[in-house]
């Protein structure tokens, strides 16, 4: 999934899971993969599941770009969850 934003930073918050096997995806800006940040579902401990916020890109100017966020490992019934954007102007 690609989307557009303006701002200087964007946090992408979303899940991980004590469930097995579950996903993982990367999210980079710009089309940089170089800069990617990788989205492992995988929650080390054994309970319940976490919510986290992760910095995907933080840009010295208020500019329009575009995120990217791809999934690199599938999981047969447990989706990747991405709950929200939070977008820094």
């Amino acid at each position: 999934m690609t989307l557009e934003y303006t701002g200087k930073k964007l946090l992408i918050q979303w899940r991980k899971t004590v469930r097995r096997p579950a996903p993982a995806a990367i999210a980079y800006t710009d089309g940089d993969k170089s800069c990617a940040v990788t989205l492992d579902a995988e929650f080390e401990e054994d309970w319940g599941d976490k919510s986290l916020v992760s910095i995907i890109s933080d840009h010295e100017r208020c500019e329009r770009h575009t995120v990217t966020v791809e999934i690199t490992r599938q999981a047969e019934n447990e989706p990747f969850m991405l709950m929200s954007f939070i977008v820094c102007k």
